[in-house]
């Protein structure tokens, strides 16, 4: 059986996964930014 963790704001694994979300984010943006440049020229 497997079980969940309930994390929650404030705990270590929170701040790490939303870190990773943010940077994910970023990139996704960038690579669309960059696209766009390249359609431009």
């Amino acid at each position: 059986m497997n079980t969940v963790k309930i994390i929650k704001k404030g705990d270590p694994l929170w701040e790490a996964m939303e870190e990773d979300r943010i940077y994910y984010e970023n990139t996704v943006r960038h690579e669309i930014y960059q696209e766009g440049q390249k359609k431009k020229n």
